[in-house]
């Protein structure tokens, strides 16, 4: 058991963004710290005045337990990637203190070196994921109960030990989510409910089958996503891709027409929320993406959603411009698509237009012109990766620059 004398020190590195989950895991916390067992430290604590870098870094290198918040935005942000992260990775792989990542939004942390460590919740399901939050907060509270009481068995490197407790534990694993329970008890019940229809119609000669037809279903509702660019446009092409809609406990999808993708629901999905995403395409269709990966809308009567995607490479034109005789590279060539985006080849004849969202679309007319050599224009599609060559035909005394060569 921890020494009550002495406070068993934890680290919360975590993401702004993830504020308000960070303050509802102290919360859960709490009962650790009315008992005296252990005190916190994270960034939201540094005294006004401090030296912020010198206190995160103060408390990192004398905790004995570092809990690491896992989500997009945190793994986004260079500081604790490189000075938490990293930091706390080498403290544990020297046993100097227990790491444990802690998954609140659905994020792939392969590869970051933390993966190697009991992730909380026991069953990787994301806290945001859980309809009931507060059980996965308590569960993952008691995981951490657990560490603190066999601290001095984790940093003498004991991996059985860590392994039973986190991963392995049979006795007390991750509680199962409401809705997950609600359902399992729908189902006992409607299994029930067959079973004493069977009875029934042994009685009466009145089939399952007919009283099954004359129930009804749970009522629907019609559900429209609407596929959007960044210039809130219906993008109205878009056809035969598929649009997935990721409720709480099944995924539908639906083939998009004319920009848009219908749906039926359920009424009991009013009020929860869903991630939408347009699949990825095959080769033979235009790789529309979403630009938001992670967000969530809120399914309302009214049914319908804005789900915005974009054309990948629209923001910039890449290519390379040389002389039509000699095929030498020609710097100096101005590229441009209206009068005001435009850049220059470099000396290998090399270059990038970067391309205002105002301006993005498809297909551009580009023009390139340098003295002495006659004027380019062309309309090429710029959302492929193919870089765009351009030939200029060096001006001829005594001739047009439509003549042929």
């Amino acid at each position: 058991m921890a020494n009550s004398k002495t406070l068993t020190k934890i680290f919360i590195s975590y993401a702004i963004e993830d504020e308000a989950h960070k303050l509802a895991l102290e919360k859960h916390l709490s009962a650790l710290k009315r008992q005296g067992i252990i005190e916190s430290f994270d960034a939201g604590k540094i005294k006004a005045g401090a030296n912020w870098d010198n206190s995160i870094q103060q408390h990192l290198s004398d905790t004995d337990i570092t809990l690491l918040l896992l989500s997009a935005d945190a793994l986004a942000n260079d500081y604790i990637h490189d000075h938490q992260i990293q930091k706390a990775l080498i403290r544990a792989e020297a046993n100097e203190t227990i790491l444990i990542p802690i998954l609140i939004r659905s994020v792939d942390y392969t590869g970051l070196g933390v993966e190697k460590y009991a992730v909380l919740p026991s069953n990787k399901k994301a806290v945001t994921e859980w309809n009931n939050q507060d059980k996965a907060y308590q569960h993952i509270a008691h995981q951490i109960r657990k560490v603190v009481e066999n601290l001095s068995d984790f940093k003498s490197a004991k991996t059985d030990v860590f392994e039973q407790i986190l991963i392995k534990d049979k006795k007390d694993p991750a509680p199962q989510d409401d809705k997950k329970t609600k359902i399992w008890n729908y189902i006992i019940s409607f299994g029930v409910l067959i079973g004493i229809l069977a009875s029934m119609a042994e009685i009466s000669g009145y089939s399952i089958k007919d009283y099954l037809s004359s129930s009804n279903s749970p009522d629907k509702f019609a559900y429209t996503v609407y596929l959007h660019n960044p210039k809130d446009e219906l993008i109205e092409e878009i056809e035969g891709r598929e649009v997935e809609l990721d409720l709480s406990d099944q995924i539908l999808d639906a083939t998009i027409a004319e920009g848009q993708a219908h749906f039926k629901i359920s009424e009991d999905y009013i009020g929860e929320t869903a991630k939408i995403r347009i699949r990825r395409s095959n080769e033979q269709q235009q790789a529309y993406q979403n630009i938001h990966l992670d967000s969530a809308y809120l399914l309302t009567k009214e049914g319908k959603a804005k789900l915005s995607v974009i054309l990948p490479g629209l923001d910039k034109l890449n290519g390379r411009v040389t002389d039509f005789v000699s095929k030498d590279a020609l710097p100096n060539v101005r590229i441009s698509i209206n009068q005001h985006i435009s850049t220059y080849s470099n000396e290998f004849g090399e270059f990038e237009l970067l391309i205002p969202p105002k301006y993005q679309q498809k297909t551009q007319h580009i023009f390139a012109n340098k003295q002495n050599y006659c004027d380019y224009n062309i309309s090429i599609p710029i959302y492929t990766k193919d870089i765009t060559q351009i030939a200029l035909r060096p001006k001829r005394t005594g001739k047009n620059c439509t003549d042929s060569f």
